[in-house]
């Protein structure tokens, strides 16, 4: 049953980076970089936008819950609104439609890294909900653990150290392990427990009782 579930994971992680290498190959390297760079720039936006009038609208309106949810996501609607309009315009501007063959092509290779930074993002978040020691069997015996584990590490790396205090704002708690020390941890294998009174082996005591039943066997 493990072989099988493995085999389904391992199909699952190839269709999404497979949908996503299609879909930019499809549109092309310049929509999609286009396209990325709105909906970052909306989440940024409305991150910010939040952090900034959130305390001073708290005051005006203190029974609104989740105010700071609200006033995010607001914002980053209205941005990606603007920023899809400004995304049409620039493409009709500059005459890129159809996308060229140079243009897909770079698209193919765009879209094999996003599809690969996706299933580690959502492989990073269930190592940190659930730990190495509850990881399914099926989910370790992946051929595709070592790609996961690989580009995670790198993720990891990247992330800003003042991340968590920017998501206990918005009441989320980070996950645990989630830092690159605490990450590479979980995916080292174990190291042999060492230390000053520990002696491999038997000590020379249990040796000489050992020896001396096997002579008296004799």
């Amino acid at each position: 049953m493990d072989d099988l579930s493995t085999i389904f994971f391992d199909i699952l992680v190839l269709i999404a980076i497979l949908i996503s290498l299609l879909l930019a190959f499809y549109r092309g390297l310049f929509k999609e970089l286009l396209s990325t760079v709105l909906w970052i720039g909306s989440l940024t936006l409305g991150l910010l936008g939040s952090l900034e009038l959130t305390p001073e609208l708290s005051s005006h309106v203190p029974s609104v819950p989740g105010l700071n949810w609200i006033i995010g996501g607001v914002i980053s609607i209205i941005s990606f609104l603007l920023g899809s309009f400004a995304n049409r315009w620039l493409i009709k501007r500059l005459n890129i439609e159809p996308p060229t063959l140079i243009d897909r092509s770079l698209g193919f290779l765009f879209g094999f890294i996003r599809g690969v930074f996706l299933v580690s993002c959502a492989f990073i978040v269930l190592h940190s909900l659930v730990g190495k020691e509850l990881i399914p069997n099926w989910i370790k015996g992946s051929k595709l653990t070592f790609l996961l584990q690989n580009s995670s590490n790198a993720i990891i790396y990247l992330i800003p150290k003042n991340l968590d205090k920017q998501l206990k704002y918005y009441g989320i708690t980070s996950p645990q392990n989630t830092s690159p020390r605490n990450f590479e941890k979980l995916n080292a294998p174990q190291k042999p427990i060492r230390g000053k009174n520990l002696t491999p082996g038997y000590t020379p005591k249990q040796r000489n009782r050992m020896e001396d039943v096997i002579r008296s066997l004799n």
